[in-house]
C-alpha cells in the first residue's frame, strides 16, 4: 500500500470513529428513532454524503456502534476471566463482567437492543451484520472454552447441560437483568432495588444447581475483583460511580 493510500485509510478510520462517537452522544439524547443522519452530519461538520460513504443507512450506523462497543469490551472481559484459577470463577467473572459493563454504561445495552431488533437487523447491510456476528461468535467461543475446561478438569459433569443450554441459561439471566434495570415499568412492578445484586445471587444458585464445582463459591469476591480490573482498564466511564 502506498503512503498516500495508507494515509487516506487512516484518515477514513479516524473520521469514522469521530462519527461513531458523535452518534453515541446523539443516541443518548434523542434515541434511535429521532436520530437523523442530517443532524449527525452537522454535529461532526461533514456533509450527509460523507456520512453515507461510511454508513449506507442509519441501521448500518447502529450496528457499527454496537460492534464498536463490543470490540472494545470483549478482549478486556476475556483477559479478566483468564486471571481466575478455577473454571467456576472464570465463568462467573465473564458473566458478571458483562453485567457490570452494562450497569456502568446502560446506553450500550439500549444500542444493542435496537441493533438486534428484526426491523433494524434486516435493513442493515450484510457486511455490518457479519461484523456483529463475528463478535457474537467470539463470545460463544469464550464460553465454549470455559465450559470445555470445566469438563476436562472435572469441575462440570457434561451431562448437566450442553454449551448451548448453559449459554442460553446464562444469557437469560443477563438479558432479564438488563431489561428490568433499563425499563421503568418492570422495576416498579417487581419492586427491585438492586437487580445486579440479585443477578449475582441467582447466577451462583444456577451454577450450584448444575453442580459446577466448587459448589458455594464466593461470587461477591469475584465481582469485587472484576470491578477493580474494569476500573484499571477504564471500562464503563463515570457511569459506575
Amino acid at each position: 500500500m502506498s503512503i498516500t493510500a495508507d494515509r487516506r485509510k487512516r484518515e477514513f478510520q479516524q473520521r469514522e470513529e469521530l462519527i461513531l462517537a458523535a452518534a453515541r452522544e446523539m443516541f443518548e439524547k434523542v434515541g434511535f428513532l429521532n436520530l437523523k443522519m442530517a443532524d449527525l452530519a452537522r454535529a461532526v461538520e461533514y456533509s450527509t454524503g460523507t456520512l453515507y460513504q461510511h454508513f449506507a443507512s442509519k441501521e448500518d450506523l447502529l450496528l457499527a456502534m454496537s460492534a464498536q462497543i463490543h470490540a472494545e469490551v470483549m478482549p478486556v472481559l476475556e483477559r479478566i476471566a483468564a486471571t481466575f484459577r478455577t473454571s467456576r470463577d472464570r465463568i462467573t467473572a465473564f458473566c458478571l463482567g458483562h453485567a457490570e459493563v452494562t450497569r456502568r454504561d446502560p446506553e450500550s445495552f439500549r444500542i444493542w437492543q435496537f441493533a438486534i431488533a428484526h426491523s433494524v437487523w434486516m435493513r442493515a447491510s450484510e457486511d455490518r451484520r457479519e461484523a456483529v456476528e463475528r463478535l457474537d461468535d467470539r463470545g460463544r467461543r469464550s464460553l465454549q472454552s470455559i465450559v470445555d475446561d470445566a469438563v476436562a478438569t472435572g469441575d462440570l459433569d457434561p451431562r448437566c447441560g450442553s454449551v448451548g443450554e448453559i449459554g442460553l441459561s446464562l444469557f437469560s439471566f443477563l438479558l432479564g437483568t438488563y431489561t428490568v434495570t433499563n425499563e421503568a415499568k418492570p422495576s416498579r412492578m417487581f419492586r427491585i432495588e438492586d437487580a445486579y445484586e440479585l443477578l449475582r445471587r441467582n447466577l451462583a444458585l444456577y451454577l450450584d444447581t448444575i453442580r459446577w464445582q466448587p459448589v458455594g463459591a464466593d461470587a461477591d469476591a469475584v465481582y469485587q475483583r472484576v470491578c477493580h480490573e474494569l476500573d484499571a482498564a477504564q471500562i464503563g466511564g463515570a457511569n459506575h460511580a
